[in-house]
């Protein structure tokens, strides 16, 4: 089998390691591309060739990359003191297409705070104590941060 790009032409077979699965409800060929080292640097439309053809398939795909990965660029332990303000980041590596990040906190029954790599704290108080986590998800697939980051607040 080979993947056509607009650039270059694979053979899958002595490159990559590949899955193929038929999505019946729209007819489609979805392949997942994973190179033995390394990521495959493509985004977009191709055209897959199959030797020998497949007869009445719709061989246009779109490809993806892996599900997201990530680590979490905030501290692990933060003191501050009340007023101030305090970010929290979460960093995203290998996220294409590009990916959701929501912010929880395991002191709020785990709901969803925020949306966005960032969690700000605007003139914190000491109920925003507590413990805080990112959760990264592109529609392919999700991480977690590996730690949860401790927030403790003091007094002035």
């Amino acid at each position: 089998m080979f993947l056509q790009t607009a650039a270059q032409r694979y053979l899958l077979e002595k490159i990559y390691n590949f899955q193929v699965s038929n999505d019946l409800m729209q007819g489609n060929i979805i392949v997942w591309l994973k190179m033995e080292s390394g990521k495959l640097q493509y985004q977009g439309s191709v055209q897959l060739m199959f030797n020998p053809p497949i007869r009445d398939t719709n061989n246009e795909c779109h490809l993806f990359s892996d599900p997201p990965s990530l680590y979490a660029a905030y501290p692990r332990n933060h003191t501050t003191v009340e007023g101030v303000n305090l970010t929290l980041q979460c960093k995203v590596t290998a996220a294409n297409p590009v990916p959701n990040v929501t912010w929880y906190s395991t002191t709020a029954n785990n709901t969803a705070l925020s949306y966005g790599v960032n969690l700000t704290f605007s003139s914190i108080s000491r109920s925003d104590a507590g413990q805080y986590y990112c959760i990264v998800e592109n529609g392919i697939g999700q991480a977690a941060a590996s730690g949860i980051s401790t927030v403790d607040v003091q007094c002035k």
